[in-house]
């Protein structure tokens, strides 16, 4: 199973949308999840999903962007590999 993590691209999104670059700290503070655990989110060290930071994620950039994001616009899964098996 593959994970493709999307959250660099709302972090994009984000930032385009304010005219600046944000913090790991910046957003972790604000979404009030530990910075630790943002850092591996963002860079795909992502052994096991914790529904609370994705749940504090969701409402971060819903907030921030305008629209309604939910689990799906954080990760999605390819289990194509595990089909061929």
């Amino acid at each position: 199973m593959k994970v493709n993590n999307r959250i660099p691209e709302l972090i994009a999104e984000y930032e385009s949308t304010i005219g600046r670059t944000v913090s790991q700290k910046e957003i972790a503070e604000e979404a009030d999840v530990p910075q630790g655990t943002l850092s591996r989110y963002i860079n795909g060290r992502v052994d096991s999903l914790n529904l609370n930071v994705e749940f504090r994620l969701c409402w971060f950039f819903t907030q921030k962007l305008g629209r309604e994001i939910d689990r799906g616009d954080l990760f999605s899964f390819d289990f194509t590999e595990l089909q061929a098996s």
